[in-house]
């Protein structure tokens, strides 16, 4: 099955070239509104008075536009975490990022400009929030998933005032369930910078058990070159299954991939193991459906997890 791919170009006449921002799967834009002489607030913290939000505000040409998207399967975290990827890639700085009730819930949703349904829908128990800003431009992503159908909102600022949005559409094949939205090609270091974890693609095991088949990937090398240049870090390695089979083997076999991981960054990478601890959440932690076979192939993977605080 094909589905559509928008390649959404961001212009700036203060910019040398484009900022660009891609909104993979079957994403049909919804609505854009437009607002000169406007202003944008980026929300820095949790609302627990809507009346009340804080963050600093970027005054100038507001453009939102909302996107829909007709798969099940996608978790709003899914939808964000690859947009500011891209946006990081082009000198975008992260201010705030939050979850539902992390957020504020009701009186986060409500502190924020939205566009009216049925271009866009937020599920009071299921979005994700981030602000972003760049010098004088300033960008806000919501996304939210409701059974079937989840939806984006991306917001942006600038004191300079917008020229036209160009679109230009490419096909690719796959589920959108288990797609990855704008899949990005950031390096392992800069995603464990921006947001504390990473999936360690590339991996693979045998059938059933935790031999790697590659034990020279090439994320493994990238982790180690990470790790060496971080000392005082700590991670933990976290395994994933689909959901065949019952929970606490899953949990087995999850951990002990994600052991073997470490064993092999040990002796093959000289990471020092005291940096490094590995645990296993069996099929607990899913990314995509298992319904499907695409959906149970996304959740078999090996997580990277920052647990330092400082």
């Amino acid at each position: 099955m094909i589905y559509r791919v928008f390649l959404i170009l961001f212009l700036l006449p203060t910019l040398a070239s484009a900022a660009t921002l891609s909104v993979p799967s079957n994403a049909v834009q919804t609505a854009q509104n437009t607002a000169a002489d406007s202003a944008l607030r980026l929300v820095d913290a949790p609302i627990k008075d809507a009346s009340d939000p804080s963050g600093p505000i970027i005054e100038g040409t507001v453009t939102t536009r909302a996107w829909r998207i007709d798969a099940s399967g996608l978790t709003p975290k899914q939808m964000t975490t690859p947009l500011v990827e891209q946006l990081a890639e082009q000198g975008f700085s992260t201010i705030f990022e939050c979850s539902a009730a992390q957020c504020g819930g009701f009186d986060f949703r409500f502190a924020l400009d939205v566009i009216s349904p049925p271009a866009m829908f937020v599920d009071l128990g299921s979005y994700r929030f981030v602000s972003l800003r760049n010098d004088d431009m300033g960008v806000t992503i919501l996304a939210s998933a409701a059974q079937s159908t989840a939806f984006i909102q991306i917001a942006q600022v600038s004191k300079d005032e917008l020229i036209e949005t160009e679109a230009t559409a490419n096909t690719v094949t796959g589920n959108p369930a288990t797609a990855s939205l704008g899949k990005t090609t950031a390096p392992l270091a800069q995603r464990l910078k921006i947001h504390g974890f990473a999936e360690l693609h590339g991996l693979s095991f045998m059938t059933g058990s935790a031999t790697l088949t590659d034990p020279r990937a090439p994320v493994l090398g990238a982790l180690a070159d990470y790790l060496r240049a971080h000392p005082n870090q700590q991670i933990a390695l976290v395994g994933h299954t689909d959901s065949q089979g019952a929970l606490n083997g899953n949990i087995a076999l999850s951990k002990k991939r994600a052991e073997a991981v470490l064993e092999t960054l040990v002796s093959d990478f000289n990471v020092p193991r005291a940096q490094m601890d590995a645990q296993g959440m069996g099929y607990l932690s899913p990314v995509a459906s298992n319904l499907t076979a695409q959906g149970r192939e996304a959740n078999r993977r090996v997580e990277v997890i920052v647990t330092s605080t400082q």
